[in-house]
């Protein structure tokens, strides 16, 4: 690392500690042809320094600036013998800043509206100069852009032939080391009677206990020095008061509000001022609800009516008037998690509402809550119901008999019946009961079906058999009694079965299905005749 007529040495420590306790550096002046020690005594390194604890530092002292020499070093243990050289590091000395350059800046705007720069400098300074640049920056803290060429050390002014809104000028001497030297930044701007652009609608948000913070995104115009924050209980710009003491930078502000009112928000407005003091006219407002810190009185779950396996519910609204939706909520008995059956809107609380999913075998309990804009909730006094069971289950859908084409007066070997159940997936569901009788008499039980058996491919029947589930009669010594003992009853024969004929005899026979249930509970008996 060059210094003047200096060569400042860095080498890690990595674990060398574990291996040397004093190193020996080497320097040739002639690119490595002979080298030469440049420490008398082994150098050895106590230090505390926290920024130099990676690493060891050696300065060496040389004659010249500016001409190369090479480095090595290398490592004594504790017993006195040397490990292996480094690789050679070259190294320049450099000269320093040349001192007394010091540079007074002028910015003036000139009658075009441009900006004029004037510089001196002491004159005994001007040999020690190579040349001058312009640097310009939108902002004391943004980045200096060079905007001239390299100027002669003999110039002293510039003219800015396009300065922005807002110009932070700085003037740079290099002097003849090929070092840097800055004047004190100096602002420039151009006559400006224009306000800037408001900023973007800013976002505000009030906390339980009054804490408002306020953001907002930065006004599209570059010359923008600051923003004022305004606020008011009603949107409107006329109401609206200076909150902050005078302009402020950033683009966030927090404030309080009093929570002790009647009013439920409070409104705020920004305006950006420019670095000429033109202002703005005000943003559009942003709203901060003042958090409600009190429920909304409780509804009431006014009356129920027990439909069978349904309940019906009436309500009687909270008489908040903040609410916006209500929570009909259910669980069972003695339970803790509530389930939400459904939300209401707010207006909609005076229709009655059923609840069709609730189970026959349980207890439960029903609450209705209120809740308002900011999600505070007043709850009604829990219900308790038991739906009724009339042990009535789902009916026997779409029972139908079909039997083969037989020959006129011949009774049919066996009788199809197939149907359809929506409960069939209902864990108590044992099976189907079927009934049979001759038409005009009682009906008696025929046979019992569990569930798993009543399938139309089990039976081998020689005809489709529609259906979910399904029978086959197979008793045709019962069918000549039946027969027998039947009714009389015009037919004829058709291809799929037979059809009533005037003048034509026959018999009717009727088959009943309902489903059973083990808890006792049974469907509707489905009921269809035949004729043959």
């Amino acid at each position: 690392m060059p210094g003047d007529r200096v060569i400042t040495l860095r080498w890690e420590k990595d674990e060398l500690e574990k291996h040397y306790n004093s190193y020996l550096a080497e320097r040739s002046a002639d690119n490595g042809a002979t080298w030469a020690s440049i420490n008398s005594r082994p150098i050895v390194f106590v230090s505390s320094n926290e920024a130099n604890k990676d690493a060891f530092f050696y300065e060496d002292s040389v004659a010249q600036n500016n001409m190369d020499y090479k480095y090595r070093i290398k490592g004594m243990s504790s017993f006195g013998s040397y490990g292996p050289t480094s690789d050679p590091a070259i190294g320049q000395a450099k000269n320093g800043p040349a001192e007394g350059i010091t540079i007074s800046l002028i910015a003036t705007v000139t009658t075009d509206n441009k900006i004029a720069l004037d510089w001196v400098i002491p004159t005994e300074a001007q040999a020690k100069i190579s040349y001058f640049r312009v640097l310009r920056a939108p902002d004391i803290d943004k980045p200096y852009v060079a905007i001239s060429a390299n100027l002669p050390a003999t110039q002293g002014y510039f003219n800015d032939p396009s300065p922005g809104a807002a110009n932070y000028y700085i003037i740079e001497a290099t002097d003849i080391h090929n070092h840097p030297h800055r004047s004190i930044a100096m602002v420039g701007q151009p006559n400006d009677a224009t306000p800037p652009q408001p900023p973007p609608a800013p976002v505000c948000t009030c906390d339980s206990v009054g804490n408002v913070r306020i953001h907002w995104a930065r006004s599209p115009s570059n010359d923008v020095m600051g923003y004022r924050i305004f606020r008011g209980n009603i949107a409107s710009t006329e109401e609206m008061q200076q909150i902050t003491p005078n302009w402020i930078r950033d683009t966030f502000y927090r404030t309080t509000v009093d929570m002790n009112t009647l009013s439920e928000n409070t409104y705020y407005r920004v305006r950006a001022t420019d670095y000429r003091e033109n202002i703005s006219v005000f943003s559009a407002p942003c709203t901060a609800a003042r958090p409600d810190v009190i429920p909304p009185a409780p509804p009431v779950i006014a009356s129920y009516k027990i439909l069978g396996q349904n309940i019906e519910f009436l309500f009687t609204a909270s008489n908040s008037q903040d609410v916006v939706k209500y929570r009909f909520l259910r669980r069972l008995k003695d339970y803790l998690d509530w389930e939400v059956l459904t939300q209401i809107p707010a207006n909609s609380i005076i229709k009655p509402y059923t609840d069709s999913t609730a189970n026959i075998s349980y207890r439960y309990e029903y609450c209705l809550v209120a809740v308002d804009e900011v999600n505070r909730y007043g709850a009604s006094p829990i219900v308790e119901v038991k739906p009724y069971d009339n042990m009535v289950r789902g009916p026997i859908l779409n029972l139908v008999g079909v039997f083969p084409g037989l020959q006129p007066n011949t009774p049919p070997k066996a009788v199809g019946l197939g149907w359809d159940y929506a409960n069939a997936n209902n864990p108590d569901l044992m099976g189907f009961q079927i009934m049979r009788g001759v038409a005009g008499n009682p009906m008696i039980n025929l046979h019992f079906m569990p569930l798993g058996l009543a399938q139309a491919s089990d039976f081998g029947f020689p005809i489709p058999i529609p259906g979910q589930f399904a029978f086959v009669d197979t008793d045709a010594a019962d069918f000549r009694t039946l027969i027998a003992k039947g009714m009389v009853a015009p037919f004829s024969q058709s291809p799929t079965g037979f059809a009533i004929t005037p003048g034509a005899t026959g018999v009717g026979v009727i088959y009943g299905v309902y489903a059973k249930y083990t808890d006792g509970a049974m469907s509707e008996i489905a009921t269809v005749v035949l004729s043959w």
